[in-house]
């Protein structure tokens, strides 16, 4: 039993170090500049220019209405999709607990590819740099936090 616990561990974890190298890493200064972001959207001000000149023309303090819209749009029509993938994977009625394992990976390379490749490229030229990147964050942290973490804790508990 012992033996088939650290091979069940091995083969549930290597794929899981695999993986990594493909997710979107999110780094400390992704969050500071998207605090930064929020705060000088909250106080209505533009970003600061790079040498303190006045800008000749009007800056934008906020993202059009439209666009927020349009992104809100976008990322629930993602989460739609992504549970639409997982139910299609069958996970949940998988009995096995390495089949249900090679579902949930084949599952994460789906997810991860449409949510960094095939669906960014559905947006529409409107759709900002630092919106895509807020989308991808968005539709990556659901499917992290709505599939990834409860199967994992599902399989740590079935040890």
């Amino acid at each position: 039993a012992a033996l088939v616990c650290i091979i069940l561990l091995g083969f549930i974890s290597y794929p899981l170090l695999n993986q990594q190298e493909k997710s979107i890493s999110i780094t400390p200064a992704h969050h500071e500049a998207k605090k930064d972001t929020v705060i000088r959207q909250q106080a209505k001000k533009p970003a600061p220019l790079s040498n303190g000149q006045k800008s000749l023309q009007p800056t934008a303090t906020e993202p059009s209405s439209a666009s927020q819209a349009q992104a809100a749009e976008l990322i629930s029509e993602g989460k739609k999709t992504i549970d639409k993938m997982w139910k299609e994977s069958g996970i949940d009625t998988i009995r096995s607990v390495e089949k249900k394992s090679e579902a949930f990976y084949r599952f994460i390379d789906k997810s991860n590819d449409f949510i960094t490749t095939t669906y960014p490229q559905t947006f529409s030229k409107d759709i900002a740099g630092s919106k895509k990147s807020d989308i991808i964050y968005e539709l990556s942290s659901y499917t992290s936090e709505r599939y990834v973490k409860p199967t994992l804790s599902r399989f740590q508990s079935a040890k």
